[in-house]
């Protein structure tokens, strides 16, 4: 599988590091948003700071999911709703089977949804040509509703006037079932991440609404708490996350390769998708926080609100 062909590249650097350092392995998916990571090992960055990091890639959040809970992880990156339900577990098997070590703190926003730079999308049914986004109501969509693909379509709707639940939703587990009901015709729209909205694009598909304008965090980075809490270690590593950020933000096109080879990016898109320029790293806000959770209260995902303070790896 193409998305694993980064092995090579996780393990750049570990071996001349000092014998006594530990580890620290970030599960990942193969994703746009990724890239600084990558960067970040490629070209020494956690090493200059005296760090080792590696990278696990998983398929999808399912198996990341599996890893961090069995133990096998120290962190990762992941959307927003995803990342509340595990930080949810955590604290649960903290305190009900009694094991440390398992709460999770976020530590940095690394996508968040901006103007000119789209994640996410609707896009139609290539057999629905001439579709309009007035024209959404009572059309099907295929999504997975318990996630955080639920959560950004009643944003998509609410920002574009559409209203919630103007779309006829159909629960469909896995985006490359998504994308292959889509192009079929079997469902009229489905809300896809990059690059597979810009694959059901280039297929005949129409992008409709994109989260462009949702002003939202999208992916974060989490770390155990332990490591979160841990000034000798966070202070260097945000430091070489944020250089490599800049790095990119700097010249996108140099890492255009990597991107290609490491974050999903489909060969006949490699040279033309946009390299993701990512943020620079800061923590989401409590306001930015809160809908989120407020969405998922309403549909029994989360037990109870969490507190900010709880959530971040703030002084």
């Amino acid at each position: 599988m193409k998305a694993f062909r980064i092995v090579a590249v996780l393990l750049l650097l570990l071996a001349s590091l000092p014998a006594e350092a530990r580890t620290i392995t970030l599960g990942i998916l193969p994703a746009p948003e990724a890239l600084p990571l990558f960067v970040a090992v490629r070209e020494g960055l956690f090493a200059e700071h005296g760090l080792v990091v590696a990278l696990a890639p998983y398929a999808s959040s399912l198996e990341r999911d599996s890893a961090l809970q069995e133990g096998r992880l120290d962190g990762f990156a992941g959307d927003m709703v995803d990342t509340l339900l595990l930080i949810q577990a955590g604290r649960e098997m903290e305190r009900e089977a009694g094991r440390s070590g398992t709460s999770l703190k976020i530590v940095a926003t690394i996508s968040a949804s901006r103007a000119g730079q789209r994640l996410f999308g609707l896009v139609t049914s290539p057999r629905l040509k001439g579709l309009s986004a007035k024209d959404l109501p009572r059309h099907s969509v295929g999504i997975a509703q318990s996630t955080s693909m639920g959560y950004l379509l009643e944003l998509m709707e609410a920002r574009n006037g559409l209203g919630a639940g103007a779309l006829r939703t159909i629960d469909i587990t896995g985006m490359p079932v998504q994308l292959r009901m889509l192009m079929s015709g079997e469902i009229d729209t489905a809300l896809l991440p990059e690059p597979l909205l810009t694959q059901a694009e280039r297929k005949g598909g129409t992008v409709l609404l994109t989260d462009e304008n949702l002003d939202i965090p999208q992916t974060v980075l989490c770390l155990k708490a332990p490591l979160a809490a841990d000034p000798a270690f966070l202070a260097p590593f945000l430091h070489a996350y944020g250089e490599a950020v800049e790095r990119i933000r700097a010249n996108p096109e140099k890492y255009r390769p990597l991107m290609a080879q490491s974050c999903g990016i489909p060969e006949e898109l490699s040279q033309t998708f946009p390299v993701f320029v990512p943020p620079l790293p800061a923590l989401p806000s409590q306001e930015q926080l809160l809908p989120v959770q407020q969405w998922m209260l309403k549909r029994g995902l989360l037990h109870t609100q969490l507190r900010y303070e709880g959530l971040t790896a703030g002084p």
